[in-house]
């Protein structure tokens, strides 16, 4: 595991955090739903290794172009 990757901790596959440092055998992540920081023994974290759920938070964070009822885009 690096900064940049994506993991989470304990029994639940959710939430998701982002690695921002690794040091001395600890972590800090941030969650990627709120922003929210922590700090968790590196013991605690499992990788994620799908790529899609990189594609799935990229497709997320990019929201959908609003549109008028016949189609046209609003400004």
């Amino acid at each position: 595991m690096q900064p940049g990757d994506l993991c989470h901790h304990g029994t639940n596959a959710l939430p998701l955090y982002r690695v921002i440092w690794i040091h001395d055998g600890k972590a800090w992540l941030r969650d990627v739903n709120n922003g929210a920081d922590s700090v968790v023994s590196l013991d605690r974290c499992r990788a994620c290794g799908d790529g899609d759920v990189e594609q799935d938070l990229d497709a997320r964070a990019k929201p959908a172009p609003l549109t008028w009822p016949d189609g046209t885009p609003r400004p």
